[in-house]
Parts: structure tokens; C-alpha cells; sequence
């Protein structure tokens, strides 16, 4: 099936009837429906590793979803979460994160036992990997990463990563995504942080494929996260892809003091390595905080 030759009725009454696929409301919706926003569940499922893709209309947080499925330990992973309105998503330091029709708004649950990056450094080649899958389907060549978990392009937010422990054995994904939604319709953003775009816009108005995007998304975080030298190649790529690069940044560290330096690169832990500018040796490593670039 093609992004091109869907038929509504037949799809639907397909994915009506396959136990594989479960659906709060069909995920089509109306022929009036713009096809670059159906989230068609049944290619997802088909076109990655995922055991098991679950669809609702309307949700208040994909990962929270994620977490209760995944919980259940007879609940077959990899599962993917996606909803076409999230009333109640979570971003870093418990920032909302809303996802309105024509965003993608994604969990996906793995078992531990099948990654191979090490824990720290998950939420980077998570990031990594969407970038990847942006780079791909829409086919932009300025996405960026500014760590740890924001996705950039042309120096505005266009998405985020969370990523959440569920005991020790495994871990759901969340990924918010800007694509064809319309981003002037967010409340004015908190002083210091970047303002939003959406892919369409950055694509001069041109819209992506939800569904390529969220196959190309699952696609890269599940063969990234599998590769058996993924943290050489975490480190190697997000050095490509990170926004701070040759940048003098501004940290306002967890308990509120605010240093300041030239951005050194990225730790084997994860951490971020920053070179004070009131001292000459070595780099000091933050592992959270909140990251303004200067210069």
C-alpha cells in the first residue's frame, strides 16, 4: 500500500478485523482528511520490528499509555503508541507538551534486553535517530540536536524526546514531532526557550507523511539502539548533529547556578562538557540542566 492509493473503506474494514492492531477510533479518518496526516497503523506495523502498533484518536499521553501496557509483563515489545490529539504529553523537567492533528506524537516500549547503547547515553541516539529520519523523509539537511533531547531546525524546536525507566527490564520512548500541525497556534513559549516549527513550514509549506515519518522514526531508534557499537557511533554522529558546536553556551544547573563556557563536546557518560571560561582546566561535565546558547 502506497501513501497514494489507500482505500479508506477496505483499509478500514481490514484493520477493523486484524487482532494485531488495536484502535480506540479508526486511525483513517474521513475521505476529507488530508492524506499526509493519516497515521496508516497497518504500514507501521508491517514496515519495522514492532510486535504490536496500538492507535487512539485522542489521548493524554502516549507514554503514559506506554508505560501501562509495558508494565504488564506478558505484553509482547516492541509496542508503538500513537494518538492524533495528546491532551497531556510531558516533556523534560515536566514541561506540557501538546500534539494537535498533523504532529506526531509517538511511544514506543522496548525491552531492555535488546538494546545495546548503554542507559546514559539512550537518550542521544534516540535523538540522533530522529534527526536521521527527519534528514530522510522530509528531506532537510539543517536538523540539529541541542542536547539532550531537543530536535532543531533552522535554530527553532520543532520536536522532543523523553525517555522513561518502567522497572529494570524495560523503557518507553516518547517522541513529539512538529510536522504539518500549525504551530502559531501555541501559547506565547517561556522566555529563554526556542520558538516552534513545524517541518511544513521549514519545508516552505510542503507536507511530510505521518506515517513515513513515523516508520523512518521506529525505523532508526530500533536498528540504532540494537547496533552492537552503538555508543561509538552515538558519539561519533551527535558530534554532526548537535547544535552547540563551536558555541559559547549559558547552564542554569539543577539547583539554579548559572555557568557559562565554550560547548567541548560530549562525554563517554552522556554528560555535556563545558570549558569554564573562568578556568583553564579540565572540562566540567554536566549531566541536566538548562542550556542557552550565547554565541
Amino acid at each position: 500500500m502506497t501513501e497514494t492509493d489507500i482505500d479508506f473503506e477496505n483499509a478500514l474494514a481490514e484493520l477493523a478485523n486484524d487482532e494485531a492492531v488495536q484502535l480506540n477510533r479508526s486511525p483513517l479518518g474521513s475521505k476529507k482528511d488530508h492524506l499526509e496526516n493519516v497515521v496508516d497503523i497497518q504500514r507501521i506495523r508491517k514496515q519495522t520490528s514492532v510486535r504490536k502498533v496500538l492507535f487512539h484518536e485522542q489521548i493524554g499521553s502516549t507514554s503514559d499509555e506506554a508505560i501501562r501496557y509495558v508494565s504488564v509483563a506478558s505484553n509482547p515489545c516492541p509496542v508503538v503508541i500513537l494518538t492524533n490529539l495528546q491532551m497531556s504529553g510531558r516533556g523534560q523537567r515536566a514541561r506540557n507538551w501538546h500534539s494537535k492533528p498533523g504532529s506526531l506524537a509517538l511511544s514506543l516500549g522496548m525491552d531492555v534486553d535488546h538494546i545495546k547503547t548503554s542507559k546514559t547515553l539512550i537518550p542521544l541516539a534516540v535523538g540522533i535517530s530522529v534527526c536521521q529520519a527527519v534528514e530522510q523523509i522530509a528531506r532537510l539537511s539543517n536538523v540539529q540536536i541541542k542536547w539532550p533531547n531537543d530536535i532543531i531546525i533552522d535554530d527553532k524546536k520543532a520536536g522532543g524526546i523523553l525517555i522513561e525507566a518502567v522497572g529494570s527490564d524495560r523503557v518507553v520512548i516518547g517522541i513529539g514531532l512538529n510536522v504539518n500541525n500549525n504551530v502559531s497556534e501555541f501559547a506565547a513559549w517561556e522566555k529563554g526557550l526556542l520558538e516552534p516549527v513545524a517541518i511544513k513550514d521549514a519545508r516552505g509549506g510542503e507536507p511530510t507523511s505521518l506515517t513515513d515519518l513515523a516508520v523512518a522514526c521506529v525505523h532508526f531508534v530500533c536498528e540504532n539502539l540494537a547496533c552492537s557499537n552503538s555508543d561509538q557511533n552515538t558519539l561519533e554522529a551527535f558530534s554532526r548533529f548537535s547544535l552547540l558546536s563551536n558555541h559559547h553556551i549559558e547552564v542554569e544547573l539543577p539547583g539554579r547556578e548559572v555557568v557559562s563556557g565554550l560547548y567541548a563536546g560530549i562525554a563517554p557518560c552522556g554528560s555535556l562538557l563545558l570549558v569554564k571560561e573562568t578556568r583553564h582546566d579540565e572540562p566540567m561535565k554536566v549531566a541536566s540542566g538548562r542550556i542557552r546558547r550565547i554565541n
